[in-house]
């Protein structure tokens, strides 16, 4: 980058964010179980949430990490044994009651089973 006034070029950060996988990231996918999933379960991993016996998934999120990108790579297992079940995750802080739906599935045959990738990246 030229700075306006000057005959240099400087050289731009680059956001962490924009530089891809982390170098300490593990790719071994592990799997996880509701309702309840913190940071710990989920930062810098690969996991598959199982939701056969959970009809929801809530991951609990920090404040104080907000300027501190994580990466994460989830994806859903979920199994439907009736009709009628409705099968949600969510997304909150862990000082509010507040949650945020980010994915749903409802009204699906009995006997469905499926594997969603919901966060790459």
């Amino acid at each position: 980058m030229i700075m306006p006034n000057s005959s240099s070029i400087q050289k731009t950060p680059i956001s962490k964010q924009l530089l891809g996988v982390p170098s300490d990231f593990t790719h071994g996918r592990s799997f996880a179980f509701g309702p309840t999933l913190y940071s710990y379960e989920y930062k810098d991993k690969s996991i598959t949430i199982k939701m056969e016996n959970s009809d929801t998934a809530t991951l609990v999120f920090y404040k104080y990490n907000d300027n501190y990108p994580i990466y994460l790579d989830i994806e859903l297992d979920v199994e439907h044994y009736n009709n009628i079940t409705t099968k949600a995750v969510y997304l909150k802080y862990n000082d509010e009651t507040e949650k945020s739906m980010v994915y749903e599935q409802s009204y699906s045959p009995r006997g469905l089973s499926s594997r969603v990738p919901i966060y790459k990246g």
